[in-house]
């Protein structure tokens, strides 16, 4: 079982909000996996990744691997857009 959270920056009054999405049930822990569940739930949940800045993981290999982990896959998801990558923080993706 995991969760998806999410962190907004509101730049009109500089607030930065952390939601929790919902918990999801993992049921293969590799990067490809990972981060289609995270793609769909987001999906689900109606956000938009073109509004998707910043990544944020806990360095877990499944989740910062450089070729086959969570953030490239996300990345290659969204190539149009140059995502940099975070590592050592929670599971946070800031939209």
């Amino acid at each position: 079982m995991g969760s998806v959270i999410t962190s907004t920056l509101w730049s009109t009054i500089c607030v930065i909000c952390e939601d929790f999405l919902e918990f999801v049930s993992i049921y293969d822990a590799t990067g490809v996996s990972l981060a289609s569940t995270i793609l769909q739930t987001l999906r689900k949940n109606d956000l938009d990744l073109r509004y998707l800045h910043v990544q944020g993981y806990d360095g877990a290999a499944a989740m910062s691997g450089e070729f086959r982990g969570v953030q490239i896959q996300i990345i290659d998801t969204n190539s149009e857009r140059n995502i940099p990558k975070l590592c050592m923080c929670t599971a946070v993706l800031i939209l």
